[in-house]
């Protein structure tokens, strides 16, 4: 189990960093009710992070991965040249003015919000062909039932991390955690295309890479 964890930990972690996911909790926390409103979408996010990891681990598992490291690594491949397309694309994509946060009139309430951390999520192209390796790797280990739930459960909540970790601080420790948040926040809208594309890359070349030994040594 240590070393599937540890070849799910970095994917997950490269995943879990989702400005545009961040910046939205950052706005829906604001004002009255945003409590409420931020869990609404993290519960949102929660949901379609479960349904995809256990389908990719089910699949997965079906095809018998651990018997066809061929197949296992060309799906290395695959997944790692899509990252490095998502990267070249990031990086030549022109860049935008940045636009004042506001909070649109659908995510007043709970139920738009968690509407909105479905889509925030179906839409995160970057974040979900990084789970889609993690939950390969955890279907071609192998191990037993419980031991993958585990594993699995534990790829939904990396990757669904800016949504459900801000309004889990934000109960924990109001002030100190909201002031941190802004910090985090505004840093990460500074920066936010750099970081995408230096991590979709780098994940990218790790993928191809690893997929490439797989193969020849298969």
């Amino acid at each position: 189990m240590e070393h599937v964890l540890l070849g799910v930990l970095p994917l997950g972690l490269a995943a879990a960093v989702s400005p545009v996911m961040l910046t939205e909790q950052t706005v829906l926390m604001a004002g009255r009710g945003g409590r409420r409103r931020s869990w609404a979408y993290a519960v949102g996010a929660l949901l379609v992070a479960a349904a995809y990891v256990a389908a990719l681990v089910a699949l997965g598992r079906s095809v018998s991965l651990p018997a066809l490291p061929r197949l296992d690594g060309a799906a290395d491949v695959l997944i790692g040249l899509v990252l490095l397309a998502i990267a070249a694309a990031v990086q030549r994509w022109p860049r935008r003015a940045p636009r004042p946060r506001k909070q649109p009139a659908h995510q007043h309430g709970a139920g738009g919000a968690f509407a909105f951390g479905v889509f925030s999520m179906v839409t995160d192209v970057t974040s979900l062909a990084l789970v889609a390796a993690a939950a390969k790797d955890v279907a071609a280990a192998g191990l037993g039932g419980g031991t993958t739930v585990l594993l699995a459960s534990f790829l939904v909540l990396l990757v669904a991390l800016p949504a459900w970790l801000p309004p889990a601080l934000a109960a924990a420790a109001p002030g100190p955690a909201a002031r941190a948040l802004r910090a985090v926040e505004g840093t990460v809208r500074r920066h936010s295309r750099r970081i995408a594309v230096v991590l979709t890359a780098a994940a990218g070349t790790y993928l191809v890479l690893r997929g490439l030994l797989r193969v020849v040594t298969g």
